[in-house]
């Protein structure tokens, strides 16, 4: 059976616009959770959070959740998609120095960093593959019951959140996935944005805003939409940054 979801992709609204607050990043800790993305009662499920240092109010609809420590360094590395574009952002901001190359042919232009932006003199179509390092703090989540979990973060101008599942073993059923993205102002279609999923690339939206995103494991994947002239969607405060493939019923 096939999985349909449906993306609401923020633009310049002016409402939205005004309701919008900074963004807080919460994504699972693959090498503490050894890649695991499912969890069984009475274990611990370990997150990062981005931006480090803010002490954010934490809460989850399911057992408990805390700081475990701050100020951790992580290594990251994105393929950021240009397509007569000059400008892009990294996901983290650099602590240090910034490693990059081409994948494919290398269209002999040097990019420019400065804190998370990326800028050309002209526009170029090309993917750039970028290594970096940067901080977060680590979260620990704990459930001694069964069930999906939200985990929130937030101050008064950061907000964040994440789905995590206690819904037993590791699955390893896939089911195939086809994603529709919309504008959240107009609910009209949205052809041509740019689709990552679990921080690879996948594609762009065809004239009817659908991209199939391909087989899909039982569980928790994260996704991003961008297109000129719209907020990035990792960066706005729908919560639209993830989705769940559910198991087979019958």
């Amino acid at each position: 059976m096939a999985k349909d979801i449906i993306i609401n992709f923020e633009d310049s609204c002016a409402e939205v616009q005004s309701e919008k607050l900074a963004k807080i990043e919460i994504s699972l800790d693959n090498d503490k959770n050894t890649n695991k993305t499912r969890f069984m009662a009475n274990e611990t499920a370990y997150l990062r959070i981005y931006p480090n240092g803010l002490s954010p109010t934490l809460k989850s609809t399911l057992g408990t959740v805390s700081i475990s420590s701050k100020d951790m360094m992580m290594d990251i590395t994105e393929e950021i998609v240009f397509t007569r574009d000059n400008s892009a952002e990294l996901k983290y901001l650099p602590t240090n120095a910034i490693k990059y190359s081409w994948i494919g042919r290398d269209p002999n232009v040097k990019p420019q960093f400065a804190d998370k932006t990326i800028t050309f003199p002209k526009e170029i179509t090309g993917v750039l593959k970028v290594s970096y390092q940067s901080k977060y703090d680590s979260i620990k989540l704990f459930s001694k019951s069964e069930g999906t979990i939200i985990v929130e973060a937030y101050t008064d101008s950061y907000y964040g959140s994440i789905t995590v599942n206690f819904l037993g073993a590791q699955s390893t059923e896939k089911r195939d996935v086809t994603l529709t993205v919309k504008d959240a102002c107009s609910k009209s279609i949205v052809a041509g944005a740019k689709i990552y999923v679990d921080g690879k690339y996948i594609g762009v939206t065809n004239n009817s805003g659908v991209i199939n995103l391909g087989e899909r494991s039982v569980g928790t994947h994260t996704i991003k939409a961008t297109k000129e002239g719209y907020t990035d969607s990792d960066k706005d405060t729908i919560l639209n940054d993830e989705f769940i493939v559910p198991e087979v019923t019958n």
